[in-house]
């Protein structure tokens, strides 16, 4: 019985080791993505804000761990759509499938999820952001945001396309996990921010944070979600890009939009 659990814990520091020389070696190549090059434009440049998208593949599915059982996940999802197709049209029909397994690797629930790719036109100009990404001549339609419940905890995600009307020619997404924050410890978590970052956690509340009463504090902390990333190794078990967004300015008289 001693033996076995020294296999064992020699198997899992050999795992650990394999993980983190991984991660290590993939470094360069995310790195790479939000490095400088000849081809970024000065648009680029300018972008207010960058993020990380993955793009769903038929051939093998995204698989996306959580840091503990979870009830709950959300999907952010970002259609590519082919340019002259919105001439026709502006929606077009998309979906995924999220197979969910529990902590025992037993699938708990499957749900096909079909949405619309909008045109980003759809909406007024002054609450549009702009996202694009580097060398593809596709529009990103409006993005779309579901949130998955399951009445048993799940451990893992198993991302997947759908077919999808003829233009669509990729979804990339994103996925995230709740935080684990609970009263008192959510506000707790607040009151440890700087002034700063609880003004911008309360910057959609119609009273500033000073203001708020704790019970406000605390659910500003307690509905918040954090990102995660696929397991795997970047270009071979997923594919990984760089989302520019920066937001809507109008055309000045006799130009165009940048």
């Amino acid at each position: 019985m001693r033996l076995t659990r020294i296999g064992r814990a020699a198997s899992l520091g050999l795992a650990v080791l394999l993980g983190v020389g991984a991660a290590w070696s993939a470094r360069d190549s995310i790195a790479a993505l939000f490095s400088a090059s000849a081809a970024q434009s000065q648009v680029e440049v300018r972008a207010t804000k960058r993020s990380l998208v993955y793009r769903l593949d038929a051939r093998r599915p995204l698989v996306f761990a959580f840091s503990r059982p979870a009830t709950s996940f959300r999907v952010v999802s970002l259609p590519l759509v082919d340019e002259a197709s919105w001439r026709s049209r502006d929606y077009w029909t998309y979906g995924f499938r999220a197979v969910l397994y529990g902590s025992d690797d037993t699938v708990v629930a499957v749900h096909d999820i079909y949405s619309r790719a909008l045109h980003p036109d759809r909406i007024l100009p002054f609450r549009r952001p702009v996202r694009f990404m580097r060398d593809t001549p596709a529009r990103i339609a409006l993005q779309d945001d579901v949130v998955v419940e399951s009445a048993v905890p799940v451990s893992r995600v198993e991302l997947s396309p759908l077919p999808s009307d003829g233009p669509v020619l990729g979804i990339d997404l994103r996925a995230y996990e709740r935080l684990p924050y609970f009263d008192p410890a959510a506000l707790a978590a607040f009151r440890r921010r700087s002034p700063a970052e609880q003004a911008e956690l309360a910057s959609a509340s119609a009273l500033p944070a000073e203001l708020l009463p704790d019970a406000a504090r605390a659910a500003l902390m307690a509905n918040r979600w954090r990102v995660i990333g696929p397991l795997g190794i970047p270009g071979e078990d997923y594919r990984v890009s760089v989302l520019y967004e920066r937001g809507y300015a109008a055309p000045r008289a006799g130009k165009g939009e940048e």
